[in-house]
């Protein structure tokens, strides 16, 4: 999981994610069983609605970005007749960090050498969500949650965009789901 904090390219990245899903057996593991739990993250983009206690929820800040928050998550396999083919599992997942900013300017720049530094507390994002995963059999899932916006809003090779308040948000997102590894699983498998 460190792997994606510290990769130094594209490449990297790309090898740090690859590693993670295929050491684990990836998110169909969520459809093939009953339930399951797993240290997780969903990677994608994100459109929030966020409320300060300057601006209160009556006139929210609206804004997308890209996310990636890591926790845990506590999933549900589906049966075909349930929900039909669109969703195959449903997830509640607790994210703990948000290493957004750090994976979106890795996709973006992948020849700065190093990065500016930034600590724990930069990337601390609790947050409660919903997944509806393995949309159409792939490892896209459509998901909604509330979380506190992490404090590194943006990476630029020689700034680190820190913001000093605490804010919430609540967001819609489209991801890619990539358990790194599972601490539980149901032995009855779904048909």
């Amino acid at each position: 999981m460190s792997y994606l904090v510290i990769a130094q390219n594209k490449d990297e990245l790309k090898a740090a994610i690859q590693n993670a899903v295929q050491g684990s057996g990836g998110s169909v593991v969520k459809q093939k069983r009953r339930f399951s739990i797993a240290v997780n993250s969903y990677i994608g983009g994100l459109y929030s609605w966020t409320s300060t206690a300057k601006n209160k929820l009556d006139q929210p800040i609206q804004s997308a970005a890209f996310t990636a928050p890591i926790g845990l998550s506590f999933n549900f396999g589906l049966k075909k007749k349930c929900i039909g083919y669109l969703f195959r599992d449903f997830t509640f997942f607790g994210s703990l960090v948000d290493i957004g900013a750090v994976a979106a300017f890795r996709l973006n720049d992948d020849s700065t050498q190093s990065i500016p530094k930034t600590t724990l507390g930069n990337i601390i994002s609790p947050g409660i969500h919903a997944f509806f995963g393995r949309i159409a059999n792939s490892p896209i899932t459509l998901g909604i949650g509330y979380q506190m916006a992490p404090h590194l809003r943006n990476l630029t090779a020689t700034n680190a965009d820190v913001v000093a308040n605490n804010v919430w948000q609540l967001q819609v997102s489209l991801t890619w789901d990539i358990p790194f590894f599972y601490i539980c699983k149901s032995k009855e498998e779904l048909p």
